[in-house]
């Protein structure tokens, strides 16, 4: 069995990269998951930091889905003239609406 583990140098870095904001929604939901998936202590100051950053940045794209939804598709017509660019908006909407549902019960 081979057996990994980090080196102090490492270890640091990892603590370093944590701790770093995350600024991009467009990959901020894997590197969410990630830097929470090394933090160990369910007290961890870090996980409320992290947490508030994902939910700022959910928000703040929630606003823009919101107003695409309302230029592009204000009326059935528009819908129906770009059903597919729709469904992909309306779940993009949805998707982020669950992750901030989860993100506020914790």
């Amino acid at each position: 069995m081979i057996v990994y583990s980090l080196t102090k140098k490492g270890a640091l870095q990892l603590e370093n990269w944590i701790k770093q904001p995350i600024t991009e929604l467009a990959v901020s939901h894997d590197l969410f998951s990630l830097k929470l998936f090394f933090i160990n202590d369910q007290n961890d100051p870090r996980i409320a930091e992290l947490i508030d950053e994902e939910k700022a940045l959910i928000k703040s794209q929630l606003q823009h889905l919101y107003a695409r939804k309302k230029l592009l598709f204000s009326d059935q017509k528009n819908i129906k003239k770009n059903y597919g660019h729709y469904l992909i908006l309306t779940r993009a909407i949805s998707r982020n609406e669950g992750q901030l549902e989860w993100l506020n019960s914790l």
